[in-house]
């Protein structure tokens, strides 16, 4: 159960990167996916997407939503956040 809880802290500590003026997403995609593993979860995905569309973001979008999800034995695991840019 303390493992599948890493998939919150993932999408909050990106979330808090973001908020704080990150804008390299692959690089917290990456950063969020290595997280997991080491958690000893089997990632499928951690991408951060324009809300509207589910595009990958971009560094203008303004309403994001960032998404997950990853395998615990045989349970795969979906989660989200959403993220409001406020310039």
């Amino acid at each position: 159960l303390l493992i599948a809880s890493n998939i919150y802290t993932s999408l909050e500590q990106a979330k808090i990167k973001i908020e704080k003026g990150e804008r390299d997403y692959p690089a917290l995609e990456a950063q969020a996916i290595e997280f997991l593993t080491q958690s000893g979860l089997k990632t499928d995905y951690f991408s951060v997407c324009n809300a509207a569309t589910l595009e990958p973001a971009t560094q203008t979008d303004l309403h994001l939503v960032i998404l997950t999800a990853a395998w615990l034995s045989p349970t795969r695991l979906i989660d989200n956040i959403q993220v409001k840019i406020i310039n």
